[in-house]
């Protein structure tokens, strides 16, 4: 049966074949990338996958633990099988027609098959690793970080400024800066007539935070920010709101301006 996830979901060495040094290693790559994309490369070392095929043991693994970033289905799992001396790696269906199966298998055989062969796991996990990082990094150009900080605090400003319009207390004029003028959004925004206002007698936000930079090139930029918009009245249980939007920006001018946004299940 497919074992749970390791606390530290990025790496399962059940059959303890890689050291702590490469592990911590694997962990901290996976974070940055994460926050940075979406996209996760789990490692898991298994003793062996008992009668089941390597492949549909993969399979239940991948969809078990949740591999990848759920909007974007973007994550890998490397699977190594010790006592059966085989391995498989499977990609996530937003990878498929990126990172093709073709590709996989020649950075296998390129980069853990000479390792694996040797029983050499430790550097067969780092080499296929890495250049599965590097695929990443070419798909979603994910290497300017100093520009996607500046569009972190932007971003984050504009969604401080969005909930607190959602429930009137700001003013259009608070936060139309933030907007392209000619854009969809700015006139649904501009519109709005607050059908979601909930009695409150003060507001604030929390736990703000911004994750998955994308770079599409020619200037286009997206960044994902999750915060918590809670409302209070006396008398009343504090109502906690957990926001979660992608706000896409392009330049306007001299400016970085959102022109489109996608939301993640919240209320507004």
């Amino acid at each position: 049966a497919c074992p749970d996830p390791s606390d530290v979901f990025y790496v399962y060495d059940e059959a303890n074949v890689l050291n702590e040094e490469l592990e911590e290693y694997l962990v901290e790559k996976n974070t940055d990338l994460y926050s940075k994309c979406g996209g996760q490369i789990v490692i898991a070392c298994v003793s062996t996958t008992g009668s089941e095929d390597i492949a549909d043991y993969a399979y239940d693994m991948f969809n078990k633990w949740g591999i990848g970033s759920k909007e974007k289905n973007n994550g890998i799992l490397i699977l190594l099988s010790i006592e059966e001396d085989d391995y498989w790696v499977l990609q996530g269906k937003g990878l498929e027609n990126i990172i093709q199966s073709g590709t996989i298998k020649l950075l296998l055989d390129e980069k853990l098959e000479p390792y694996f062969a040797k029983k050499q796991y430790e550097a067969g996990v780092r080499a296929i690793f890495d250049a599965l990082i590097e695929e990443f990094e070419q798909i979603y150009s994910i290497n300017a970080i100093q520009f996607s900080e500046d569009i972190a605090v932007l971003v984050k400003k504009a969604a401080e400024k969005y909930v607190m319009y959602m429930q009137n207390d700001a003013s259009f004029d608070d936060i139309k800066g933030y907007f392209d003028p000619d854009s969809e959004l700015y006139e649904d925004l501009r519109l709005y007539p607050g059908p979601f206002v909930i009695d409150h007698d003060k507001a604030r936000v929390e736990n703000e935070y911004a994750s998955e930079f994308f770079d599409y090139g020619n200037g286009v930029f997206s960044c994902r920010v999750t915060l918590d918009h809670i409302l209070i009245k006396r008398g009343r249980e504090d109502y906690v709101d957990h926001v979660d939007i992608t706000w896409y920006l392009h330049k306007v001018g001299d400016d970085y301006k959102i022109y489109y946004m996608q939301s993640h299940g919240d209320k507004f």
